[in-house]
């Protein structure tokens, strides 16, 4: 470990050139409009080889957050469906907890487990690029369903290698369910889906999902994905990708009356895309609709979801 200590009479250029590959140095040789500036009153130690990813903070809550290499989109988008909501952030808050020795338990409620995740591990996987970028809550619960997937199917070195994380793969509903112990309504519009995991749905049902969003924010979460393939939807200007989850971060209309559907990316959660409603559902291929728990109980006719019919979402 090297330190520094300054002096008093140090000026702002030679702290910047001692700390340069420092976020204090940086900081100050930033915000040095005078170089020759003096150092007056405060001495301080600073470490060189600390950075945020020498260090975890864990509170229970989801920031905002960027998805990495992993194609874990479905996880990333379940867990901000489940933050648009108070309950969900109830949620949250319970299943992830710091524990006195520094490390994490996270509580999977719908696999009745709690999984030991320690600090190592996150300081570790933040050093990868594998995991979600800015908030260490998040990936504790990436590494925590990573492990929890491992024991229901582990996967050889060969398929390690190729496939990469077990959480590669997956579905919005997975995660809710996993955090929750709770299923979700699916529903889809596309042929294909509907063929392949034998869900129905029409537009109208779709369409009164999204209505109670808008009168309630509270009484549900949200994920969805596009149809298609390839090729990028537009949608208002904004480019949308198929094979992709998202989460629905609140309904709301503007004064003529048109309805907009709010939808978060998990490629960037600190922003909202905002699409017409109308289109919206005539582009969705899946809904996953996870009800408040103060809500009334979902008919077992809803409860579509199968772990077996996983489709691929990134």
């Amino acid at each position: 470990m090297s330190k520094y200590a300054l002096h008093l009479g140090d000026t702002l250029s030679q702290i910047s050139q001692t700390f340069n590959t420092t976020a204090q140095g940086k900081i100050a040789k930033n915000n040095t409009k005078n170089p020759n500036s003096i150092m007056t009153g405060t001495f301080f130690v600073a470490n060189d080889n600390l950075s945020n990813t020498d260090t975890i903070k864990i509170n229970g809550k989801i920031e905002d957050t960027k998805q990495s290499k992993t194609n874990d989109c479905w996880l990333l988008s379940g867990v901000n469906a489940l933050r648009e909501t108070d309950w969900g952030r109830q949620i949250i808050s319970e299943a992830i907890l710091k524990t006195t020795d520094g490390n994490v338990e996270v509580n999977l409620k719908g696999a009745n487990k709690k999984i030991k995740v320690t600090k190592n591990e996150i300081i570790e996987a933040k050093k990868t690029g594998l995991y979600a970028q800015g908030d260490d809550d998040m990936i504790a619960l990436e590494i925590a369903v990573n492990k929890h997937k491992n024991d229901i199917k582990p996967q050889s070195k060969e398929e390690r290698e190729r496939n990469g994380l077990a959480i590669n793969y997956g579905e919005g509903e997975e995660v809710m369910y996993l955090l929750t112990g709770r299923k979700s309504s699916v529903k889809s519009l596309d042929p294909q889906r509907v063929k392949k995991d034998r869900v129905k749905t029409s537009s109208l049902d779709v369409e009164n999902t999204l209505e109670r969003k808008l009168k309630d924010n509270d009484s549900i979460a949200i994920t969805c994905g596009f149809a298609g393939f390839k090729n990028k939807i537009e949608i208002d200007g904004i480019l949308l990708s198929p094979g992709h989850a998202y989460s629905i971060k609140r309904i709301e209309k503007d004064t003529s009356g048109k309805t907009w559907v709010i939808l978060i990316d998990p490629n960037n959660s600190a922003k909202e895309l905002k699409v017409s409603q109308d289109k919206f559902v005539e582009k969705l291929d899946k809904l996953d609709a996870l009800e408040s728990p103060n809500e009334a109980p979902l008919k077992e006719k809803e409860l579509k979801f199968n772990f077996k019919n996983l489709k691929n979402l990134n």
